[in-house]
C-alpha cells in the first residue's frame, strides 16, 4: 500500500507518504537432487581423464527444498521543499524503513548457533518466541533513519549551483534465491558435498548416488553444508552526495559539470567459515574447525564501498536539424567484496584476513564516454535549400543521420594459481599469484597481454606454498570502443500518410574489443586474449508506413 498526501502554502510543499509491503515467496526446488559430479584433473592432469576413469573431485547431493518466505516493511517519509528566495530552493527530507528479516510461514528455518561455533548447535526458527527475529533467526534492524537534503541556487540566468546528499537503505536480500536462505539447512533441507583427498576421489562415479549419505532429520549427516547468517546483520547503508554546476551556452546549449560520490558500508559478505587455514593438505579435513561439517556459507554484513566521480555532460536540443549529446565520466569505485550476482566470482583468498580482497571494483571502468547525435539534411520543404525545386527536395529531402559513440576504458582483474586445495591445505580460496615484475609489455597484442614472468607461484624460501601479495583486480584488460549508425529517409504520402525507409549499422567500423584475458597462471594460454566483447559488423534494414 503506497500513499502521499501533499501540502501547498505559498512557497513551500509539504509531502508525507507512507509505503507498507508485504512480500510473499512460495519455493519448491530440487537444487542437487540428482547428485553434481566434478572432474578437475587432480589423479591424471586431465579433466577428461578424471571423468574416463570416474574419479570425482566432488560429489554433492541434496533433498527436496521447500519455502514460504515471508518479508515486512513499513516505510515513512515526510519532505519539505521550500523557496526560501526567488533564486534558492531547499529540500529537506526524513525517511523510516523498518523491515523485517526473511521468515519463512511455516517456521522451516534452522541456523548454527555462532556462539558456540565451532562447536555444533542447532538453533530452530521460533524455539525462542515468535517475533520477526524469533523466526528468522536474524535481528530485526530497528536503527534506519534516511535524512535527505538538497539545493538549487541560480547564480545567474545562465549558470545554476545544485547539490544534495542523503543516506539510503538495502534489505536483507531479497533478490537472493533459496539455496542462500535458511530454508537450506538440515533438518529441513540436507545437502551434502563429499571431497576428494590429494590420492583418494570423492567416490566413482558408477556407484552413483548413495541415498545414505544425506542422513535423516534425527542424525546429523557428515560433510553437511550450511548457509548462515549474522545474528546482528545490519541493513546496508549507502551515503550519495553530488554537487553540479551548469551553464547554457546558447539557447539550445547547455553544459553540466557534476561531482558524484558515494560510500556504502554494512555489505554483506560471504564466505567459508569452516574453511581449513594453510597446512598439509592431507589434513585438510580434521582441520577445520568443525571437522564434521562441510562448506558453512556465513553471511555478514562487514563489507565496505566507495565511488567517485567526475561527470561533465554537452547537451544540444533539437534545432535547426541537429541535436547532440555528449558525456565523459572519469571515476572510481573500489570495494572489498564481489558485486551480487556479477562475473567476478569469489575473491576472498585469506578468510583471516577479509581486507585483504579491497581493491577495484570489477565493474569499475575509470574513464567512460558516450556520445549521440541526429542530423537533419538541410534538403527539401520548409529546409534551407532546394524547398523551391519540388521534384529535387524530395529526392534530396527527408535525409537523417544518426549515430551512437561508446569508449571506456577496460575491466580489472587479477592472474590466479588454481587448485589452492592441493597446494596450500584450504578448505576454499581464491589464490592469487605473485607479482615479481612489470606485467605489462611494450606492445601488448590478443596472442600477448601479460609479461608471464612477472607472475609467479608463491612460495616460502623452503619450498612451502603460500597465499601470493597480488591485490585484487590489480590488472586491466582492454578497453572498449563502438560505434552504431543509422540513415532514414522519411516521405509523405498524401497530407497524413508517410513512408520511412532506414538503414542501421552497428559497429560500422568493424572494431574488434577484446575480453580479458587468460588469468590462469599454470594455463598453456596464459595471457592470451581468445574472446571480444563486441560483436563483428551487423547492418540491417527496414520500412515503416505511417497512417
Amino acid at each position: 500500500m503506497l500513499d502521499n498526501l501533499s501540502i501547498v502554502t505559498g512557497r513551500q510543499t509539504i509531502k508525507i507518504g507512507v509505503d507498507l509491503r508485504s512480500i510473499q515467496s512460495d519455493i519448491i526446488g530440487a537444487p542437487q537432487t540428482r547428485g553434481i559430479f566434478d572432474f578437475n584433473g587432480k589423479f591424471t592432469g586431465s579433466s577428461f581423464g578424471d571423468f574416463l576413469l570416474g574419479m570425482t573431485n566432488t560429489r554433492q547431493s541434496s533433498t527436496f527444498q521447500r519455502g514460504a518466505l515471508r518479508d515486512r516493511s513499513y516505510m515513512f517519509f515526510v519532505q519539505d521543499d521550500v523557496r526560501i528566495a526567488p533564486r534558492l530552493t531547499f529540500n529537506l527530507g526524513l525517511r523510516y524503513e523498518l523491515n523485517s528479516p526473511t521468515f519463512d510461514a511455516a517456521d522451516r528455518m534452522t541456523t548454527l548457533d555462532m556462539d558456540l561455533f565451532p562447536a555444533v548447535r542447532v538453533l530452530r526458527a521460533g524455539e525462542r518466541g515468535d517475533s520477526w527475529s524469533a523466526r528468522a533467526l536474524v535481528d530485526t534492524d530497528t536503527n534506519n533513519w534516511a535524512p535527505r537534503i538538497g539545493f538549487a541556487y541560480q547564480l545567474s540566468p545562465r549558470w545554476t549551483v545544485r547539490g544534495a546528499g542523503g543516506v539510503f537503505y538495502g534489505t536483507t536480500g531479497g533478490v537472493l534465491g533459496a539455496s542462500s536462505r535458511l530454508i537450506n539447512n538440515w533438518p529441513i533441507f540436507r545437502q551434502v558435498t563429499i571431497r576428494s583427498t590429494p590420492t583418494q576421489s570423492a567416490g566413482q562415479l558408477a556407484d552413483g548416488l548413495d541415498a545414505s549419505v544425506l542422513g535423516d532429520e534425527t542424525t546429523m549427516p557428515a560433510n553437511l553444508n550450511w548457509n548462515v547468517w549474522a545474528r546482528d546483520f545490519k541493513l546496508p547503508a549507502i551515503y550519495q552526495w553530488n554537487l553540479s554546476v551548469q551553464r547554457q551556452l546558447a539557447d539550445t546549449v547547455v553544459v553540466t559539470s557534476s561531482y558524484v560520490g558515494s560510500s556504502s558500508k554494512y555489505l554483506p559478505r560471504v564466505y567459508n567459515i569452516n574453511s581449513a587455514y594453510l597446512g598439509d593438505p592431507r589434513t585438510e579435513r580434521q582441520r577445520r574447525p568443525a571437522p564434521t561439517l562441510g562448506t558453512v556459507s556465513f553471511r555478514e554484513p562487514s563489507a565496505a564501498a566507495s565511488y567517485h566521480g567526475l561527470e561533465v555532460t554537452l547537451d544540444k536540443r533539437l534545432a535547426r536539424g541537429t541535436q547532440l549529446s555528449f558525456a565523459y565520466t572519469w571515476s572510481h569505485s573500489i570495494d572489498d567484496v564481489q558485486e551480487l550476482f556479477g562475473a567476478e566470482g569469489g575473491i576472498v583468498q585469506d578468510v583471516h584476513n577479509l581486507q585483504n580482497d579491497r581493491g577495484h571494483s570489477a565493474f569499475d571502468r575509470r574513464h567512460r564516454l558516450g556520445a549521440s547525435f541526429v542530423v537533419e539534411f538541410p534538403f527539401g520543404s520548409g529546409r534551407r535549400w532546394l524547398s523551391d525545386r519540388p521534384l529535387l527536395g524530395t529526392i534530396a529531402g527527408g535525409w537523417q543521420l544518426s549515430g551512437i559513440v561508446s569508449i571506456q576504458s577496460g575491466a580489472f582483474y587479477d592472474v590466479t594459481v588454481p587448485d589452492p586445495t592441493t597446494a596450500l591445505g584450504v578448505t576454499s580460496s581464491t589464490w592469487r599469484a605473485d607479482l615479481v615484475g612489470n606485467p605489462t609489455l611494450d606492445h601488448p597484442t590478443p596472442d600477448g597481454w601479460l609479461h608471464r614472468a612477472a607472475f609467479s607461484v608463491p612460495r616460502h624460501s623452503d619450498g612451502t606454498y603460500r597465499f601470493g601479495n597480488l591485490a585484487r583486480n590489480a590488472l586491466e584488460g582492454p578497453g572498449y570502443a563502438n560505434v552504431d549508425v543509422g540513415l532514414m529517409k522519411t516521405v509523405r504520402v498524401g497530407d497524413q500518410k508517410r513512408l520511412q525507409v532506414r538503414c542501421e549499422v552497428f559497429n560500422v567500423l568493424n572494431h574488434p574489443s577484446y575480453g580479458l584475458p587468460n588469468a590462469n597462471l599454470l594455463s598453456p594460454d596464459f595471457g592470451t586474449i581468445r574472446t571480444t566483447i563486441s560483436t563483428p559488423r551487423q547492418m540491417q534494414f527496414g520500412a515503416k508506413f505511417i497512417f
